[in-house]
């Protein structure tokens, strides 16, 4: 079975854009279609990454995860093939890091880079009852793209429906919506890459965390070398790279945040000092401007996507994610 939607973009500057035709195919078990020259991204592993799963009780359509601490709520997905046009260094297009922090910077870059391939960008609405998790989005290549390119999904606890909800002069209640983004490891070329094959693109979603306000599951360092830490988070380490080599933190018990600790566990405030006196005794050690990264790795056992062992405290089976930021 296959479903298409149609959906109308508005402008992005003084970009005005067409109407475009957005493909989700797939039913139960059943793989995309791997025809040449287009792309495909598994809905379902980036829903389970946001923290929906099919068992979870909906309504009106919508996973509504928002009594649980270690997710936010999500509504919309964007997933779009995205250019190097504008994340410039000494003028020479890069590929966008999937490991490093959306700061302000890069996030402006997405904004301008999006609009050279406005053509293929999937908003996709999961108050929509018909959205499975197994569903595939498909997109042909950008033919367009004169520049290498890869794919980024971003989602949002707002209903989106353009470029423009996300943009400077959207409403805060949208505009401050973006929880997750996520780039693809594999860059490609140019459109040719994939014009005699068929691409199937993972994509691991990270946590929006130098936004404001900051994502629930949050545990990082931001530009100041501050920490940044939200509860529904487990701290396991921070890794500190410096000048001649790294130094690695290991909790020998996860530092488990939560808005209302039980035993064993502490507050946001109470891990946002932990994390501060250890970068305090970094800089003593290595010198502050001989720290080149700072890395935390984290888990998210709250996530109801999560496996049963994660949920009761088996942190080996759960799925780790590392936060890090360059300076």
């Amino acid at each position: 079975m296959k479903k298409t939607y149609q959906q109308f973009m508005k402008k992005i500057g003084s970009l005005l854009v067409t109407s475009m035709l957005i493909t989700i195919s797939g039913c139960g078990n059943e793989a995309p279609e791997n025809k040449p020259g287009q792309a495909s991204i598994d809905l379902g592993d980036l829903l389970k990454q946001v923290g929906i799963v099919q068992s979870q009780s909906r309504v009106n359509g919508w996973v509504d995860n928002s009594t649980n601490e270690g997710v936010d709520p999500i509504k919309t997905l964007i997933v779009a093939p995205l250019t190097h046009s504008n994340n410039l260094v000494n003028g020479v297009p890069q590929v966008y890091d999937p490991d490093a922090p959306v700061t302000d910077e890069i996030s402006d870059n997405i904004k301008n880079d999006i609009g050279n391939t406005m053509d293929y960008i999937s908003f996709i609405d999961l108050t929509n009852a018909e959205i499975k998790a197994q569903d595939y989005i498909e997109f042909p290549v950008p033919a367009r793209a004169n520049t290498s390119w890869q794919v980024v999904a971003i989602a949002s606890k707002a209903v989106l429906k353009s470029l423009d909800d996300i943009g400077d002069n959207a409403p805060p209640e949208k505009k401050e919506s973006v929880v997750y983004y996520g780039f693809s490891k594999k860059a490609f070329n140019s459109a040719q890459d994939l014009a005699s094959q068929f691409e199937a693109v993972s994509i691991q979603l990270k946590r929006a965390c130098l936004s404001d306000p900051v994502p629930k599951g949050c545990a990082t360092y931001n530009g100041k070398k501050k920490p940044v830490v939200s509860n529904g988070v487990e701290i396991h380490s921070v890794t500190v790279t410096h000048s001649t080599g790294e130094y690695v933190t290991t909790f020998s018990t996860p530092l488990v945040v939560r808005n209302a600790p039980d035993s064993g566990q502490i507050t946001k405030e109470d891990a946002t000092t932990q994390l501060q006196s250890l970068v305090d005794e970094y800089k003593s050690t290595y010198g502050d401007t001989n720290i080149k990264k700072l890395t935390t790795k984290v888990t998210h056992m709250l996530n109801p996507a999560e496996t049963t062992a994660c949920k009761a405290g088996t942190y080996t089976s759960c799925e780790f994610q590392s936060y890090i930021y360059n300076y």
